[in-house]
Parts: C-alpha cells; structure tokens; sequence
C-alpha cells in the first residue's frame, strides 16, 4: 500500500512539474500630472513578439548593430484600460489608488 502511494505521488509530482508555464505580462502606467490631464492606463498587448527575432550578438570580431526595424518590433493590437490618475489640484488622491488597485486586481484575476 505504501508503494502505491509513492508511486502515486511521484507520478503526481512528476506530471505537475512537466506541464509547460506561460505568463501574461500586463502594464500598468500611472500618470502624475496634476489637475486629471494625465493618462494612467492599463496595457495588455495582444500580439506575440519573438525577441529572438530582434537581438543581435555583439564581439570583438563582430559588433555589427542590430539592423531590426522599429516598425516590426511595434504592436498595434492590445488592450488598454483607463485608470484614475493618482495625482489631482489637491495633491494625491488615495481613492483613485484604491480604485486602481481594484482595477489591476481584476485584471490580473481574470
């Protein structure tokens, strides 16, 4: 019996461990301009992006600069979510950080 149970949780174990992981990376800008002219937002892109396809090595035989264009690097398909600024004609405002908060937490959980 105790046999089965190790080998149980060594299966188990080595099944959780193989699954792959992928990660979601979110942005969050907070303006601080004062009197609501900032923009705070959430971004989420939507398009992948291979970094590989954009970095380039560089030795003392070969320091060739990366030739990638801006253009191919840029992403014009994401999400972006409005957020409350932070700062306002009174200074701080800890509602709006609190409303953001909210804001990302859902985000995140979603």
């Amino acid at each position: 019996m105790k046999k089965i149970i190790l080998l149980a949780l060594f299966a188990f174990t080595a099944i959780t461990t193989s699954t792959a992981q992928e990660y979601k990376v979110v942005t969050s800008v907070e303006s601080i301009v004062p009197s609501g002219l900032g923009r705070s937002r959430i971004i989420d892109a939507n398009a992948d992006r291979d970094f590989k396809e954009f970095t380039s090595e560089q030795t003392e035989e070969d320091n060739t600069r990366n030739k990638s264009k801006r253009s191919d690097i840029r992403v014009k398909d994401f999400e972006e979510t409005k957020l409350l600024n932070f700062y306002n004609v009174a200074g701080i405002r800890f509602q709006n950080i609190a409303a953001n908060d909210a804001l990302i937490s859902s985000k995140l959980s979603d």
